[in-house]
């Protein structure tokens, strides 16, 4: 079993997956050659794919993290600045 902290262990091509915003990946990753693939969600499956993760919470926390949601307030920032992040980077890298 190889160690899941060592890269070098890891035979190529190597594939990782994140949820981070491309604005708050490292300098690093931005800068490399690595090739960045980025699949593009359903505003409205992004905040289902929420949901899920906060069931715990009562109807009127849910009801307030919808109101939240719409206004661009989430984890990771507005969904729309998600998104435009990654795009403004594609265009550059034509």
């Amino acid at each position: 079993m190889h160690n899941q902290y060592n890269l070098s262990e890891i035979h190529s091509p190597r594939l990782f997956a994140t949820h981070i915003p491309y604005q708050s990946l490292l300098d690093s990753i931005k800068t490399s050659e690595c090739r960045i693939i980025y699949i593009c969600r359903n505003p409205f499956d992004t905040f289902v794919s929420l949901r899920h993760f906060f069931l715990q919470l009562n109807k009127e926390m849910m009801e307030k993290l919808l109101r939240s949601y719409c206004m661009g307030v989430s984890p990771f920032g507005p969904h729309k600045d998600h998104l435009l992040g990654l795009w403004k980077e594609s265009k550059k890298n034509r």
